[in-house]
Formats: structure tokens, sequence, C-alpha cells
């Protein structure tokens, strides 16, 4: 049996092909661990500031008829209807005159009109809450509940404030009455 000659092997430096001898290069991408950081850092800002509260991502491939627009949350009487160059007036009309009674009436800041899918609508997140009935027993979980849903920093921060404020209370109580039993 013939067997065919094999060369000499060489000594060969794996670690010279990893980026001149920088064996971490092989690991740790900087471009695709900058796409995580600021991929974990939008969705951490979505989360924060709540859904629909970017108007641009909204709008971006709708098309409508007419767009109402409520320009200042301040003045709430203050609206802008904004129609398509001849457009038939009746369908419009119609909604705004027979919604009353149903879902399908413009709210919010931003509202458009097609006549096949009715008006939709978006809520800036920047809007402040109004209690229309007073404030009971009954229902101040789902006041609270929606205020904390509606403005997470503003809910958030203050309980963690008084989280930390009780902690060092207690820390304090617990280092004085073990000092006195010594």
């Amino acid at each position: 049996m013939l067997i065919a000659p094999r060369p000499e092997p060489k000594d060969i430096d794996t670690w010279a092909k990893v980026d001149g001898g920088r064996w971490w290069q092989a690991v740790y991408d900087p471009a695709k661990a900058g796409a995580i950081v600021r991929t974990f850092r939008d969705r951490l800002a979505a989360i924060w500031r709540g859904p629909q509260s970017e108007l641009d991502a909204w709008l971006d491939g709708r098309a409508a008829d007419a767009m109402l627009l409520q320009p200042d949350l301040d003045r709430p009487g203050n609206i802008w209807l904004i129609l398509r160059p001849n457009l038939p007036l009746e369908k419009l009309v119609a909604s705004l005159i027979h919604g009353g009674g149903t879902l399908d009436i413009p709210r919010g800041q931003v509202s458009l009109f097609t006549p096949d899918a009715g008006w939709q609508s978006w809520h800036s997140s920047a809007r402040r809450l109004e209690l229309h009935e007073p404030l009971t027993l009954d229902n101040a979980r789902k006041v609270v509940g929606n205020y904390a849903s509606l403005a997470p920093p503003v809910f958030i921060v203050p309980m963690l404030a008084l989280s930390l404020v009780s902690a060092i209370l207690a820390m304090g109580v617990m280092i004085i009455t073990r000092r006195r039993k010594k």
C-alpha cells in the first residue's frame, strides 16, 4: 500500500488571524454591541413614554381625506379641520353628527377621517389628566392606575423616593435600637 507523502506540519498560530492577536475582538463586535444598546435604550424610552407617543410614527403609512387637529393642549376648544380638495362633505358631516352615540368620533389631538374606516385618533402622551367626577374610595385605584399608565416617570420617581426614605428611616431605627441593647 502506497501512502502519499505529507508535508511537515508547521507551527500555526491560530490567534494571529484574530485581529492581530486581540482575541476579544472575535467575541466583541463594537457595531453589534452599539446596536444592541441603542435598541435597548429605544425600547426603554418607548416604555417610559407610553404607547403612541410619537406622532410621526403614528402618521407613517396612514392616509386620510380629513384631519382634525388640536394644536395647543392648553386650549382644547381651538381645533383645525384640514380637508382634501374636492372632498364630498356628506360622509364627513354625517360622521360628526351621527357619531355622538358611537365610539367612531374624533378623539385626541389628531384624528384622521376616511369614509371607509371612519375616524382614527392619536393621543399625545404630554396631555394632562382630567378627573370628570369626584375622587372617592371606589374610584381611587382606577385613578391611580390611569395616572401611572399615562405618566410613568411622574408616578415611579416619587414612589422610588418614598421607598428610599422609608428604607433609610428603617435602617436608622434599627441601628438606634441595636445600640441601646448593648
